[in-house]
C-alpha cells in the first residue's frame, strides 16, 4: 500500500486527507509547522483511526526533514504556499519521494522547469493536482467534446467565482498566490487547454488589489477553428463559491452549475425541457488521487496529467497577466 505524507494542513491539505481516506492508501504523517493547525491534524488523525485503517500509524509532525528521511514513505503531497513548490519538490525527489503538488504548479516557468527537471533526474513521478480534469461533470464534458456526442462544439463558457479567501492571508498577496488568476482561474485555464489544446491568442481583462494580485479576470481564447471560448474567475463575489460551464454544441447544450441540483443538464433541439445528466458520485480530489495511485502502483506514465501540460497552464496564466497589463491581445 502506498504511504503518503501530507505537507501543510490548511484547507487543501484537509481535502487531500479526506480524499485519501476513501482510497487504498496509507496516511503516514501530516507535517504542519503552525501549532494550532498541527493540533487540529492530531485530532483529525485520532478521529480517522476509528474509521480508516490507513490512518492507524499516522502522526502529526512539525519537521519535514524527518519525513524526507523516512524510507517507508513513498510520496508526499505538497499543500503549501505556491512559492515553496519548486524548492520542496527538489528536496523531496532527491530524498526518493514521488510528488503530488497542489495547483498552481508555480508562479514562473523557471520554477516549473526546475520541478520537471528534478523529477526526471531522480526518476520520480510529479503529479500536479489540477483536480478539475478529474471532476465527474468536467470529465463528462470532455467525453462529449472528444466524441462529438452532440455535434461540433460552438461556444464554451466557464466560470469560477467566490468571496475573497479568508482561511489564509497569503492568498491576497501577488508574490505568494498570484491572486485569483493563478489560484482559482487556473482551474479553467488548465481544463480549456487540456481539452481544446493551446489557443493561438488570448485577450484578458482584470482587476487587481493593492499588492498587484489579480482578483478578477475574464479571458477570451482564440483557436484556429471557429469557436467562441471564454472563462471568468473572481474572488470579488459576495456569494458562496460556485463553478459553472456552458457548452453549446451544434446539436445540444450541456450546462453545469455546482450550486444547482441537478447540477448537470442537457438541452437537445427536439426537446423543450432539459434532461438531468447523471455522473459518478465522487469529486475531483478523490478521482485525481485514484488516478495517481493507479499509475504509481502499475508503473504507468501520467498521461492524463503530464507535468509539461501543467506547465502550459502556467504559461497561459502568465500570458493573461501580460494581456491585462498591456490591454492588448496576446499572441501565443
Amino acid at each position: 500500500m502506498t504511504r503518503i505524507a501530507i505537507i501543510g494542513y490548511g484547507f487543501i491539505g484537509q481535502a487531500h486527507v479526506r480524499a485519501l481516506s476513501q482510497l487504498d492508501a496509507e496516511l503516514a504523517a501530516i507535517v504542519e509547522p503552525e501549532k494550532a493547525k498541527r493540533e487540529k491534524a492530531e485530532n483529525d488523525i485520532n478521529a480517522l483511526k476509528t474509521t480508516w485503517t490507513g490512518a492507524k500509524n499516522a502522526h502529526a509532525a512539525a519537521d519535514l526533514e524527518t519525513i524526507l528521511q523516512d524510507d517507508t514513505i513513498d510520496c508526499i503531497s505538497l499543500c503549501v504556499p505556491t512559492p515553496l513548490h519548486a524548492e520542496l519538490t527538489e528536496k523531496a525527489v532527491k530524498a526518493g519521494k514521488h510528488i503530488v503538488c497542489e495547483k498552481p504548479m508555480a508562479l514562473t516557468l523557471q520554477e516549473c522547469d526546475r520541478m520537471i527537471e528534478a523529477a526526471k533526474a531522480h526518476d520520480k513521478m510529479l503529479f500536479i493536482a489540477q483536480c478539475i480534469r478529474f471532476w465527474p461533470e468536467y470529465r463528462r464534458l470532455k467525453s462529449a467534446i472528444d466524441r462529438n456526442e452532440f455535434g461540433e462544439l460552438v461556444n464554451l463558457s466557464m466560470r469560477r467565482i467566490a468571496p475573497p479567501p479568508s482561511w489564509a492571508s497569503w492568498f491576497t498577496e501577488a508574490s505568494q498566490s498570484g491572486g485569483a488568476l493563478f489560484d482559482l482561474h487556473v482551474h479553467d485555464v488548465d481544463f480549456i487547454q487540456y481539452v481544446l489544446g493551446k489557443p493561438k491568442a488570448l485577450f484578458s481583462q482584470g482587476i487587481s488589489n493593492e499588492s498587484g494580485a489579480i482578483t478578477s479576470v475574464f479571458t477570451q481564447y482564440q483557436f484556429d477553428r471557429s469557436l467562441i471560448c471564454s472563462a471568468e474567475g473572481s474572488w470579488a463575489y459576495p456569494t458562496a463559491f460556485k463553478m459553472t460551464f456552458s457548452a453549446l454544441f451544434s446539436q445540444g447544450l450541456l450546462e453545469y452549475d455546482s450550486s444547482r441540483d441537478p447540477s448537470l443538464l442537457l438541452w437537445k433541439p427536439e426537446q423543450s425541457d432539459p434532461i438531468a445528466v447523471k455522473v459518478e458520485s465522487s469529486d475531483g480530489y478523490i478521482e485525481e488521487f485514484k488516478y495517481f495511485l493507479s499509475c504509481l502502483q502499475k508503473g504507468e506514465p501520467l498521461t492524463e496529467m503530464e507535468p509539461s501540460s501543467a506547465r502550459t497552464s502556467i504559461e497561459l496564466a502568465l500570458a493573461e497577466m501580460k494581456s491585462i497589463q498591456s490591454g492588448k491581445c496576446y499572441q501565443l
